[in-house]
């Protein structure tokens, strides 16, 4: 079978409203335009439907009353939904892998949120599919996943360059879910993880133990809100409440090299150096523990911390484990095929769900030199 016309998910829509009791019986149903701005169709998709869910028994319609609940429509609603529901075919999701990403050895810290992903879809009957996304394919790509039956889609790293595309998947009511990431004026479904109060829990552990010369390790192209805007936002709070600013001039810095190793072998070239920094992105952390000998001894000479992983960041043996904050990867995979299962079943515009960050604390902090805590 092809996958779901438009119409169809709006039908299973109005007749779950129906048994839901969100449309009783002889209810008056909203006007078609207000209708279509709820859906996010046109008016005359909406008049289709109305149509179809007429000929189905479900609505009635009368010159003078309007669309009204038919009555008994509440069995034959359910009846409908147990009939759409048995043929409806395996669902296939789309994970969205931009190709520098998918292409690069720094990716691990992408392959347990995938696999979780994975492990989530299965429970449900469904299949997921890793699929390149290039930037060239701005408005082709959401042709090319219609084309190849995806039902929906879900978008680890939403950058600015691939907004374009993900209004168009908008516009063709194409379900999709993005990780972390709330697109301004686009009504995006969205799994949130709360990188404002993870890097302040990390700022008051290495305060505690004695730090004031600190340095968040900004990513502008990470995943999440553009330029990791509310990592940054929560650092710098923390550190004017700690009264930090005045003594140490580099709170936050953004790696300008495109190349991660680049990027940290001329960090750690700077002097002074901080007694402590926190990578705000997992690239730039892989890169620091794949890189030779710095002459820096974690956590003797070095405290190091990390926001948002996506994996457990082993070091190698080169040093501890890293201490860091993290998002429950099963809850977020839960959690995005719960979106998706919803939008797919034709509702809209599901709201944004926000999940509490895991601290694990290891061995890579410890207290400052002595002559350094201030």
């Amino acid at each position: 079978m092809t996958r779901r016309k438009i119409s169809d998910h709006l039908l299973l829509a109005f007749a779950k409203r129906i048994v839901e009791g969100s449309w009783g019986g002889d209810q008056a149903i909203p006007p078609a335009r207000e209708l279509a701005k709820q859906f996010g169709v046109a008016r005359a998709t909406i008049d289709a439907v109305v149509g179809e869910a007429a000929a189905e028994g479900l609505l009635v319609t009368e010159a003078r009353r309007g669309t009204r609940v038919a009555a008994g429509a509440a069995g034959r609603a359910r009846e409908l939904l147990d009939r759409m529901g048995r043929t409806r075919r395996e669902v296939r999701i789309a994970i969205l892998m931009p190709e520098m990403r998918a292409c690069s050895t720094q990716d691990i810290s992408l392959r347990p949120l995938v696999q979780h992903l994975a492990e989530q879809a299965h429970k449900r009957g469904w299949t997921v599919e890793a699929v390149l996304w290039p930037v060239a394919a701005q408005d082709s790509f959401p042709r090319l996943l219609d084309d190849r039956r995806f039902d929906g889609a879900f978008c680890i790293v939403a950058r600015p360059e691939r907004l374009m595309p993900l209004y168009f998947m908008r516009q063709r009511n194409f379900p999709v879910v993005v990780y972390n990431h709330k697109v301004f004026d686009l009504p995006l479904p969205t799994v949130m993880f709360d990188e404002y109060a993870s890097v302040q829990e990390l700022g008051r552990l290495l305060h505690a133990l004695g730090h004031r010369r600190m340095c968040l390790l900004a990513d502008p192209l990470g995943p999440g809100d553009f330029g990791h805007g509310r990592q940054v936002a929560g650092w710098l709070d923390f550190c004017r409440e700690q009264e930090l600013l005045g003594g140490w001039d580099e709170p936050v810095y953004f790696p300008g090299h495109p190349d991660p190793q680049c990027a940290m072998r001329a960090f750690f070239r700077r002097r002074p150096l901080p007694t402590a920094v926190i990578f705000g992105s997992g690239r730039h952390l892989n890169a620091f523990i794949q890189m030779g000998d710095i002459g820096l001894r974690v956590p003797e000479d070095l405290s190091v911390a990390a926001s948002h992983c996506l994996a457990d960041e082993g070091a190698g043996g080169r040093y501890p484990p890293i201490t860091c904050t993290r998002p429950n990867l099963r809850r977020v995979a839960e959690c995005s095929m719960e979106l998706l299962g919803r939008m797919i079943d034709g509702e809209p515009y599901p709201p944004p769900i926000r999940l509490p960050y895991v601290l694990a604390q290891s061995e890579s902090i410890g207290p400052p030199r002595v002559g350094e805590i201030e």
